[in-house]
């Protein structure tokens, strides 16, 4: 009877208000476990959020800079990489994070209080704070330690990181219950995203691929929000392909179907 109780509690789609405090607290509880957590960030710590943008900005700078004296935009390798990076970082992280939620937290979804989507969100929230921190961190660093001038547009940056993270959140939920039903899809998506960094304007911008294929690339989400980025540090980069719309609407499907497969066939999942 109790279990009866909890499957049709877990399905309810009216939540009450003291259902969404309570799913608030569930939420930082999470946050916390996931930070405590030697898992979370490996053997390192926190640490390995600064590493790993500092490491891969650091070889790309060096490689590309014995290739060529200037970056194809501006004149400073380490800028250019960085307004790369970290958009598409905050999408790989908060994606992959979010979409290992279920497994990460599996032990504690038997628990009535603890909701599959409480789980995936307070993933989500706590590896965007952490990538936000990062990305002031590395902006600072960079601008000061090269005594830079960026054109800095606020707006815009903001706009490339919410895009980038609300993509990332839309992925992971896609991802979520898939990866726990399908043991063999985690290693599939791995294959297939593999490349995708190569065809989001990370280490090149777009507009210096020749048509039709730099077309075919824009239909790549996570090209936006990291050509939205680059506006939002370089003046002489205009945002004219990109298309927040599309983004968002991506996102929201994504985010769409996995609230479906979380409803149909978590518990399933859980119970196995």
């Amino acid at each position: 009877m109790q279990s009866t109780a909890q499957k049709r509690d877990f399905s309810d789609p009216l939540v009450p208000k003291s259902r969404r405090f309570k799913s608030m607290r569930v939420i930082m509880a999470l946050m916390l476990r996931e930070l405590e957590s030697s898992d979370s960030r490996t053997s390192l710590g926190f640490l390995w959020s600064f590493i790993d943008p500092i490491a891969s900005i650091t070889l790309m700078s060096v490689v590309f800079g014995v290739i060529s004296k200037t970056p194809p935009i501006g004149t400073n390798f380490p800028l250019f990489y960085m307004t790369g990076i970290v958009p598409f970082g905050i999408y790989a992280t908060i994606a992959s994070k979010s979409a290992g939620a279920l497994k990460f937290s599996r032990s504690l979804l038997s628990f009535p209080a603890v909701k599959p989507i409480d789980a995936i969100i307070a993933r989500s929230l706590l590896n965007f704070f952490i990538e936000v921190v990062v990305f002031l961190a590395l902006a600072f660093v960079i601008i000061y330690f090269w005594q830079l001038d960026p054109h800095i547009r606020p707006d815009l940056v903001i706009q490339s990181i919410g895009l980038a993270a609300l993509l990332g959140l839309g992925m992971g939920c896609f991802n979520a219950v898939l990866f726990l039903m399908v043991p063999a899809y985690d290693n599939l998506w791995s294959i297939i995203t593999r490349p995708i960094m190569l065809f989001s304007g990370v280490l090149f911008p777009l507009a210096s691929v020749p048509e039709p294929y730099a077309s075919y690339l824009w239909w790549n989400p996570i090209a936006h929000p990291v050509e939205l980025m680059r506006a939002g540090f370089y003046a002489e980069v205009a945002p004219k392909h990109v298309a927040e719309l599309y983004v968002i609407l991506i996102s929201l499907g994504a985010f769409a179907f996995g609230m479906v497969m979380l409803h149909r066939h978590v518990r399933d999942v859980i119970d196995e």
